[in-house]
């Protein structure tokens, strides 16, 4: 009795086996009429990728590095220019953890410092009421110091954000970037840590700031410097970057390129940030 059940074990899983194999080769046949199960393609590339059996081309053949974390920003609203709105300029602050006058101000005192330090420029004639409510002229009245904050009709707004393994999409997360800032007036040459060179150009930006904004209820504060002067393109185009730290994801870099119309001041804006600055293993 056992070797009759064991036979019929055996048949049984044989005949399973036939009918996979028969369904499969069926199934590379074409099925059923008016159905394709193939994974081949009339579409056949050259030298530039690899073919896969899925019908996907590789065009890379590399196995890229990642980074850490990304955020991608977009603007396209109304361009007001960087002017300040006190109220929102200290509730900017609060968020990033300066409750007080007295340390919104020390946070300002280090901007000069990098202004001073990395530009080789001298904000000896910065008050401490110029940190929230000033608009300073500083080396002989080719720059100007002011505290800034981006105006809400800039529409500036995080849209999607990744980590080594995945990424999220968001609803327009309202980014607040405030801090202070550095505008040319009219060419001067400086020699500092970071930039040596002449600042030439009207338009022409240095930037110490802040990014902060809460997605799922998650607030992310990021801080950046300008290491190199914002590039004005003609009067309609600027070139932004900037050194990035957060306590979160680290140090990172970001760049950015905007466009304001000139009629109507409609503003384009697209920036990535990354952490780190470069991709790792």
């Amino acid at each position: 009795m056992l070797k009759m059940v064991m036979l019929l074990s055996q048949v049984t899983f044989v005949i399973m086996v036939s009918l996979v194999l028969w369904s499969g080769g069926r199934a590379r046949r074409g099925g059923r009429r008016g159905h394709h199960y193939s994974s081949r393609s009339r579409y056949r590339p050259g030298s530039f990728g690899v073919w896969h059996p899925s019908g996907q081309c590789d065009v890379s053949q590399q196995s890229y590095e990642v980074y850490d974390h990304t955020f991608v920003f977009i603007m396209d609203g109304k361009h007001t220019g960087e002017e300040l709105d006190p109220v929102r300029f200290l509730n900017h602050h609060r968020c990033a953890g300066r409750l007080t006058n007295e340390s919104i101000i020390e946070e300002g005192k280090k901007a000069v410092q990098f202004f001073e330090e990395g530009y080789g420029l001298d904000l000896s004639n910065v008050t401490d009421s110029d940190f929230i409510n000033g608009q300073v002229p500083v080396e002989g009245g080719r720059l100007i110091f002011k505290p800034f904050i981006v105006d809400l009709s800039d529409n500036y707004r995080l849209i999607s954000e990744t980590d080594r393994y995945s990424g999220k999409l968001h609803k327009d997360v309202p980014v607040s970037d405030a801090g202070w800032m550095l505008s040319v007036e009219e060419p001067l040459d400086v020699n500092g840590t970071l930039f040596t060179g002449r600042l030439g150009l009207p338009d022409t930006f240095i930037f110490y700031a802040d990014y902060i904004f809460q997605a799922h209820f998650r607030k992310t504060i990021i801080h950046y410097e300008s290491r190199y002067p914002s590039v004005d393109i003609g009067g309609r185009f600027q070139f932004f970057e900037a050194a990035l730290f957060s306590d979160e994801y680290g140090e990172g870099y970001t760049t950015s390129i905007f466009e304001v119309e000139p009629v109507t001041r409609n503003k384009q804006g697209r920036e990535v940030l990354t952490f780190p600055k470069r991709k790792t293993n």
